[in-house]
């Protein structure tokens, strides 16, 4: 995980982004909400069960979207881990895992990155020395754009997925379907 490294972070959440990018820069923020998520990369959920990382990829518009976070297992254990009983996997449900996902996009700090040029050249520095950069970190500051780190932190790709929330509903039917499909694994994961 050498070029994934992920550094601690100064309290840069799901609302902090949005908060930044409304009043740093409207009309970017406004663009956002036209933009919609296409489709998913598959989500590791052994990851996700093991180190309570939830990395998730999608297409929007033209690029590829990553935004990680932690905390979605642990919230689900918080609901689940004092059930008992044979196949109790099979009492975790679509609203449960949503709302766990939901919980942890709103309060955990996030990791995140953008195939476009925007997110290249004017804020992926910037999301490094904030310390939510995914993937590759970018040493080298902007020269022409964003300067003066002025534009809010991420491009509007990014924005549009923050604001909405809109993959969570799919993020979190992938969920269930994984669990369903490997219920022994999720028994053991969550139950030990």
């Amino acid at each position: 995980m050498d070029s994934l490294q992920k550094l601690p972070l100064n309290e840069i959440t799901r609302w902090e982004i949005i908060n930044r990018s409304k009043r740093e820069s409207p009309e970017r923020f406004s663009k956002s909400r036209f933009y919609k998520d296409k489709d998913f990369d598959t989500v590791d959920f052994e990851e996700l069960f093991n180190s309570d990382t939830f990395t998730w990829r999608t297409r929007v518009g033209d690029y590829i979207v990553t935004i990680s976070f932690e905390g979605p297992f642990s919230n689900l254990y918080q609901v689940v881990g004092s059930w008992s009983g044979k196949n109790r996997w099979k009492r975790i449900d679509l609203k449960t895992l949503t709302k766990c996902l939901s919980k942890a996009l709103d309060e955990e700090d996030l990791y995140v990155d953008c195939t476009c040029d925007d997110f290249k050249y004017r804020f992926a520095f910037w999301a490094t020395q904030a310390g939510m950069k995914y993937g590759t970190q970018q040493n080298r500051p902007p020269k022409v754009r964003n300067v003066k780190n002025n534009k809010g932190y991420v491009c509007k790709h990014t924005l549009s997925l923050l604001y909405g929330k809109r993959f969570v509903p799919a993020a979190a039917k992938a969920w269930l379907q994984y669990i369903q499909a490997n219920p022994e694994l999720a028994e053991e994961m969550i139950w030990g």
